[in-house]
């Protein structure tokens, strides 16, 4: 007879890749040379928002930490797509390129000033790692879980989408929010820490508070974005700029408070 829990698991982690398998002919065909992601990989479409498939449905459950971002780029969605494919040509199973796929595109071009502000804010430490640049290395990866509020590829009008309409009334944008972003945090420990990257993520988990879905004391916002367009922002909360330096666009008292906040929550949980 089968354990109900194990039936459960069994079911979910068929879920967990029923979009992979639906895809997988075009993962198999996909070629890291095009420039646009093909119409082929259309998941949805309304109005001027286009949500494209890429193989980012693997949920690590033994995380500690998950990392949300807005919505995934082409950049991470072309390595994805090509590392999934990498590891079908192999003969992997579809579970396997799954997880890879997701560990190769999670953040892939962002990692480096993403893991340097988690470790000025002493994140490291309630890992017990050295640095949190091991949660992409072999060491801690076990640790991390990355996502976005958008799961996939989101654009509106051909570019990336940047928060605007409001996830929270647009209705295609409002049933990805809830069918997969607090479907991962329901899923996952409640002891998790998300933290997110952003204003229009960290409105994401603010929504996903109020809706009861996730405690706040689990949250921690107010880091910068790590994009490149982000660049003087995370140089000044990394104090790597000086006030005087910076240009009109930032708004260093906000950064400041944000910091604080985050460094004095971080110090708690050790």
């Amino acid at each position: 007879m089968i354990h109900p829990i194990t039936s459960q698991k069994v079911i979910k982690e068929k879920s967990m890749y029923s979009l992979f398998e639906h895809y997988i002919r075009q993962i198999i065909s996909f070629s890291q040379d095009e420039h646009r992601l093909p119409e082929s990989l259309l998941l949805k479409e309304k109005g001027n928002l286009k949500i494209y498939y890429a193989p980012f449905d693997y949920l690590n459950r033994d995380a500690k930490i998950a990392i949300v971002g807005i919505t995934p780029g082409k950049t991470q969605a072309v390595a994805a797509l090509g590392e999934a494919r990498r590891i079908l040509e192999r003969c992997g199973s579809v579970a396997a390129a799954c997880e890879a796929a997701k560990k190769k595109g999670g953040f892939a071009e962002l990692r480096e000033p993403l893991t340097d502000m988690l470790d000025h804010i002493g994140l490291q430490r309630v890992l017990e790692l050295g640095s949190c640049s091991e949660l992409f290395e072999e060491k801690g990866r076990h640790l991390i879980h990355t996502t976005s509020v958008i799961r996939y590829p989101t654009f509106k009008e051909g570019k990336p989408y940047n928060g605007s309409p409001s996830f929270e009334t647009n209705t295609l944008l409002k049933s990805y929010l809830s069918r997969y972003l607090f479907e991962e945090i329901r899923e996952l420990d409640p002891e998790v820490l998300w933290v997110t990257l952003g204003e229009h993520a960290t409105k994401a988990l603010e929504f996903a508070v109020r809706q009861g879905v996730v405690d706040s004391s689990r949250v921690l916002s107010g880091i910068p974005h790590p994009s490149g367009a982000n660049k003087e922002r995370v140089l000044y909360f990394l104090d790597r700029k000086e006030r005087c330096d910076l240009s009109k666009q930032v708004r260093p008292d906000k950064i400041d408070a944000n910091r604080k906040a985050l460094c004095e929550k971080v110090e708690a949980l050790l």
